[in-house]
Formats: C-alpha cells, sequence, structure tokens
C-alpha cells in the first residue's frame, strides 16, 4: 500500500511544441496535486514547455540517450533514475515504448501506462517487433481515438485485454475566442485586414504541409490578403521553404517556429487547417475549435469523429489540394457559415472534449493499477 502521494512520471522524447506535448504539459498542470506528485523526463531533448512546467512547480529532467544510434543500453540508466525517484506509476508516450516499459520492467515499477498518441503511415517490421515486446511489459495501452484502438490491435497485434480509448480534451478556460492580437501581427508582418489561415504541428511528412502550401496558392490567388502561418518546426522546413519559393507564395508564408503563445496565435486565424495523412485525436484540432476558429481538416484517423462536415468543420480527402482550397476560399468569403462553425466548434468541445473529464479518467486509471 502507497503511503502518501503518488509519484507519477511523465517520459517522452521532449516538450517541444506538439499535440502530445501539449498533452503532457496540460496534465501535468490539472492532475489532483493532493494525491499525485508528477514529474516529467525527456530522452531526447527538453523543449519550449519545460520552462513553464518549473515555474509552476514540476519538475522536469533530461535523462538523455544515445543520439546517434539505438540505445540498448538506455533502459537500465532509466531504471536506476525510476527507483531513485520511488516512481509509482511511469505514464509512457509516443517514441519511448520500448524504453520506457523494459526500464519499467526492471525497476519493478507498481504500474506502467503507455499511451499511443499516433503511427506513421509506414513503419519498419523492427517497430512493430519492439512494440509487442513492450506490450509485455505494460500493463495498460491507451489510445486517442477507436481507429488507433483498432490498428493497435488489428495490425500490430497487440493484446486487446490490455488496450483502451481514452479521447483527448483541452482546457477550455485557456482555448477561448477573443481578438486578434495587434503585437503579434506586427511580429509576424501581417495587417490587421488580412485573412490568415493556419496549420500547428511539427513540420514532418506525415502532417503533409506540402499539399497545405498547394491549396494555399490557389487561395492567395483568389484572396491576395491572405497569409498561410505554420507554427512548428521539424525535417521538412527547408523543404517547405523551398516549394513555397516555387509556388511564388514565400512572401506569404510566416514559418513561426516552436511557440508557446499557441493560445493567443490561435486567436489571429480566421481557418484553421489539418492536412495530415495520419492522425489520432488531434489536440490541435481540438485547441483550434476551443479557441472557436473553423476548422478545414483531412478525413484520416480520428478527424472524423470530431468533424461534422458543415456543422462544426470541413473534411477534406488528404492530398486533394484542390479541394481544400476550394474550402477555404468558401469559409472565407462566407460570414455567416464561419460564425456558424465557430459557434459549434466551441461548443462541440465543451460539451465532449473538455480537459478536466480527460484527466479524470487517467486519474481513475492509475489508482486502479495500484489496487492491484
Amino acid at each position: 500500500m502507497i503511503e502518501g502521494k503518488i509519484n507519477v512520471l511523465h517520459l517522452l522524447l521532449s516538450l517541444e511544441t506538439g499535440g502530445m506535448e501539449r498533452f503532457v504539459y496540460e496534465h501535468c498542470l490539472e492532475m489532483d496535486k493532493e494525491k499525485f506528485n508528477v514529474s516529467v523526463c525527456c530522452i531526447d531533448r527538453l523543449g519550449g514547455f519545460c520552462q513553464s512546467l518549473v515555474e509552476n512547480g514540476i519538475k522536469v529532467n533530461l535523462l538523455q540517450k544515445n543520439q546517434g544510434h539505438f540505445d540498448w543500453f538506455y533502459p537500465n540508466k532509466l531504471k536506476k533514475y525510476l527507483k531513485n525517484n520511488n516512481i509509482h506509476i511511469l505514464h509512457i508516450h509516443s517514441g519511448a515504448f520500448f524504453y520506457g516499459s523494459v526500464a519499467g520492467f526492471l525497476a519493478r515499477t507498481p504500474g506502467i501506462i503507455y499511451t499511443e498518441h499516433g503511427r506513421h503511415l509506414v513503419e519498419p517490421k523492427i517497430i512493430f517487433i519492439l512494440d509487442k515486446i513492450s506490450s509485455m511489459f505494460t500493463d495498460r495501452i491507451v489510445t486517442v481515438s477507436p481507429d488507433l484502438e483498432k490498428h493497435l490491435i488489428d495490425n500490430i497485434k497487440l493484446p486487446p485485454n490490455k488496450i483502451e480509448t481514452i479521447i483527448n480534451g483541452v482546457n477550455t478556460n485557456s482555448f477561448v475566442p477573443r481578438g486578434k492580437s495587434i503585437t503579434l501581427l506586427a511580429e509576424f508582418g501581417i495587417k490587421s485586414e488580412f485573412k490568415i489561415i493556419g496549420a500547428i504541428g511539427r513540420l514532418a511528412h506525415i502532417k503533409d504541409h506540402t499539399t497545405l502550401i498547394k491549396a494555399f496558392k490557389i487561395v492567395a490567388e483568389k484572396i491576395p490578403e491572405s497569409r498561410l502561418l505554420l507554427v512548428g518546426e521539424g525535417p521538412c522546413e527547408q523543404e517547405l521553404k523551398d516549394l513555397s519559393k516555387e509556388l511564388g507564395v514565400f512572401e506569404s508564408v510566416v514559418f513561426a517556429g516552436n511557440r508557446s503563445d499557441i493560445p493567443e496565435i490561435l486567436n489571429l486565424l480566421n481557418v484553421f487547417v489539418l492536412p495530415s495523412l495520419s492522425e489520432g485525436t488531434s489536440l490541435s484540432l481540438l485547441e483550434a475549435m476551443s479557441s472557436g476558429v473553423p476548422p478545414v481538416v483531412t478525413n484520416v484517423g480520428g478527424n472524423p469523429n470530431i468533424i461534422k462536415h458543415d456543422y462544426n468543420g470541413y473534411l477534406v480527402e488528404p492530398k486533394d489540394f484542390k479541394q481544400m482550397a476550394s474550402i477555404i476560399i468558401h469559409v472565407l468569403n462566407n460570414d455567416e457559415i464561419s460564425k456558424k462553425l465557430k459557434k459549434n466548434s466551441r461548443e462541440s468541445v465543451q460539451d465532449d472534449y473538455s480537459l478536466r473529464n480527460n484527466v479524470e479518467e487517467y486519474e481513475k486509471l492509475y489508482l486502479d493499477l495500484l489496487k492491484r
């Protein structure tokens, strides 16, 4: 029986700007501090959310694995950290499954949970093998959408009795409709009367910003006083900059990098676009909807579970930049439609995707595991 507070450690690659990282950030701040002592361990690097967590009294540590190759010895290093910090619940996130599960097993951590936030479209077989091994050492695997749960069971062949879905939630008090920040507009060099299309997420192939930039070229031709705002960093950044130059829209595309002021940035947008080829339950999408920003998203993964076409947003087929452009223009040119989407988006999140409900489900899961 554990006396006093339960020590929960979130293990992930980094705290850079992204949906998974914001999930950890929000959970750390929202957890019941009377019952849980929450901390974070990054295994690659720290990142933008680190400072804010530390300022709020959350311990964040970088226990770095070898950055040059797969680090077979890292689980033993992490095992010592878990034992030294008397961790009762190890909560592992995408990218750290193998390292965390093996270390937790070696350290005899009472509860080991893994949350799968999303998958790549194509993955090497070694990933499947490592996931199967990891599942043997894990008490519970949580997915963020029913589609993702089905994928893990049917395709990765992980044990169904260990898997459940807990839909993501967002802080509807932080992400609220408000006016555009004149200071931010000036920083980005965008005039207040311009229409702003935005996307928030890692600049990686799976997020398919290429299709968005192609769509924006068409939008810019129809609505010259428009801008595309891309928030995030990643391996495709230079490739996307080169494409925007090739298409002649580079001067109208703002590459904002990683940011910590996402709520204020969302309030700049007239349309939020999620062009991904694969998604779980996107926190960026839910945050945009909570902020009252009309969403245009690809019809993949968990997106159609959230978006009701022409009610609280629009669904488009992946890679169809012409359809994407057409719908973006449709929203930008119709104030009544925009108002309807804003209202319905906000209400959808308030009703079904609150952060408090999400955190309470995880708290219950932690407590249930410790009762075994």
